[in-house]
């Protein structure tokens, strides 16, 4: 494939004034103003200084209620942005609101952006093309392996990679993403910068900032509570073009950042697995519902216009045949030998009952087999070997 083709520049805009910046902060910190609100007050008064220039009668006269209007004029949050962007400058953070040159255009676009973003490492890694990789935080070692690689291989082709810092695949997105020669990758924190969470991911994080970015819209001191994680997840997938899943169990964190994915128009990829496994019941659901399959970073590197094919060469490398293929230690070789010696295609419990096969380690075997695309599910959820 040829070289990743760039997104376009965003225009450059005049720098914040440190009166506006304030209002921003301000505004973030306002009670009864989330971020969506914030971007509702902005479009009704046009900045964020004529929000605070209204009276609390001329904000419930555009249809506020008297909670937002409070807020705007508790004094208490005036304070508190004097406050944080001391704390910011101490920790070297860089504080960007939506009119600023360097806010990630695409984010700027999203229904509810941060009214304010705190940044550690490069913004330039924040405008480039980028994609989301989010699954559990439980996943088993193929699905780890799985995220690595595409991690790695996404950001030898300069896409920048999104994730959360979370442990499971978010750690091992970040991680084959920094092995690439000049891999970039983006964390977003569901707490402030002055902390890591969890714990230990600090010197992962370091490293991030170093060759990438860390990102949170929260106060620097904030901690890592339950209600921050959703509200970090819209911001993952809204600084990027296309988000994937994987090893996403039903309930999963994933899937809801899937559904900002959808909210914001980007593109939803995920990886698909065995149908009796229950890190494959996310993934596999997305798919039903019209996701795109993806088997490599090929898939939406291609799907997301980041490249184009050069004349002649595949997308892929075509696929061994099974004769050529060597075969693979463990359940995973026998299950494989097993199906290939039937000559017809078996059923999950086939495979069990009639092959012998422990029930949970045929159902990781099968997702391996299928990840590497060595053996196939049919129609009626039969599986059989490629050929």
């Amino acid at each position: 494939m040829t070289e990743l083709i760039e997104a376009p520049v965003d225009e450059a805009r005049p720098p914040l004034s440190p009166e506006e910046m304030h209002a921003w902060l301000r505004l973030s910190l306002s009670p009864g103003v989330g971020a969506r609100t914030a971007a509702k007050l902005i479009l009704a008064f046009g900045s964020a200084p004529a929000v605070f220039q209204r009276s609390a009668e001329e904000i419930l006269a555009r249809e506020f209620d008297r909670r937002v209007a409070d807020g705007v004029h508790d004094r208490s949050a005036d304070r508190e942005a004097g406050l944080e962007r001391e704390r910011a400058h101490r920790l070297g953070l860089v504080l960007l609101a939506p009119p600023s040159d360097g806010y990630p255009p695409l984010l700027r676009d999203v229904p509810d952006p941060p009214p304010v973003l705190r940044v550690k490492g490069s913004l330039d890694a924040l405008s480039a093309p980028a994609v989301a990789v989010v699954g559990s935080r439980r996943a088993g070692e193929l699905d780890l392996k799985f995220a690595r690689r595409l991690g790695r291989d996404l950001a030898d082709a300069g896409v920048v990679v999104v994730s959360g810092l979370a442990r499971g695949i978010d750690r091992a997105a970040h991680e084959g993403a920094l092995e690439a020669r000049n891999g970039r990758t983006v964390a977003v924190q569901a707490c402030g910068l002055a902390r890591t969470y969890p714990a230990d991911h600090v010197k992962l994080a370091l490293r991030i900032a170093e060759r990438g970015a860390l990102v949170s819209e929260l106060p620097v001191d904030a901690p890592p509570l339950a209600f921050h994680f959703p509200m970090r997840n819209r911001i993952v997938s809204g600084l990027a073009r296309g988000t994937v899943v994987l090893a996403a169990p039903e309930g999963s964190g994933a899937l809801i950042t899937a559904d900002h994915a959808l909210e914001q128009g980007r593109e939803v990829y995920a990886v698909p697995g065995a149908v009796h496994d229950p890190f494959a019941r996310g993934p596999n659901g997305l798919l039903r519902n019209g996701a795109h399959v993806l088997e490599a970073a090929q898939d939406i590197l291609l799907g997301l216009g980041f490249v184009r094919p050069r004349a002649g060469v595949p997308d892929r490398p075509p696929l061994a045949t099974r004769a050529q293929r060597p075969p693979l230690p463990g359940v995973a070789g026998e299950l494989e030998a097993y199906l290939a010696g039937s000559g017809i295609p078996r059923t999950f419990d086939e495979i069990v009952i009639h092959g012998g096969f422990d029930a949970r380690a045929a159902m990781c075997a099968l997702g391996r087999l299928e990840v590497s695309r060595r053996v196939k599910q049919l129609p009626g959820g039969a599986y059989a070997c490629t050929d």
